[in-house]
């Protein structure tokens, strides 16, 4: 891990400037626009949304739960990814969405990390398998995250070490 964390230490002018202005331009609008409109109907805010996370194809049924899911909980500054992932478990037929349960929960609170398939082989954290059970690949997606959330927490801290 801390080479990953010396690697990003390292490079982060080139990492920062291969963000595009359409990214930032995205994100800031995901941002700025959630507590004043219902994200739940509002289809620009989604399309927005979808297109800066790279969402994938899904079902009608299945983007109307994770919008009616992102309005109710948008002011819930104490939402956790555990929570969100086990509420699409529970409601979407057993699926196991790590990447969009995290997504939602940074778009509410931006200092929680993302779990995606680039972050994760970074930090060398295995992929769950898809032959395994469900609640398997539930626990094991849930014991990755905690491996992120660790490794936020060191950037932070050798971070704040560093700005002292």
């Amino acid at each position: 891990m801390n080479d990953v964390i010396n690697t990003v230490l390292r490079d982060r002018e080139r990492i920062l400037s291969r963000i595009s202005p359409k990214k930032l331009a995205d994100y800031d609008f995901t941002q700025t626009h959630l507590k004043s409109t219902n994200v739940a109907t509002d289809l620009d805010y989604q399309r927005v949304y979808k297109s800066f996370y790279v969402m994938g194809r899904r079902s009608g049924t299945w983007y109307q739960f994770y919008f009616a899911l992102l309005e109710r909980e948008k002011l819930n500054r104490s939402i956790t990814f555990e929570a969100v992932l086990r509420t699409t478990f529970e409601n979407m037929g057993g699926r196991v969405e790590p990447s969009f349960s995290s997504k939602l929960v940074a778009t509410i609170r931006p200092e929680a990390p993302i779990y995606d398939d680039v972050v994760r082989n970074n930090l060398g954290i295995a992929k769950p398998h898809y032959y395994k059970p469900a609640r398997v690949r539930l626990l094991e997606a849930l014991a990755a995250y905690k491996q992120i959330e660790g490794f936020y927490a060191c950037c932070i801290e050798i971070r704040c070490v560093r700005n002292t």
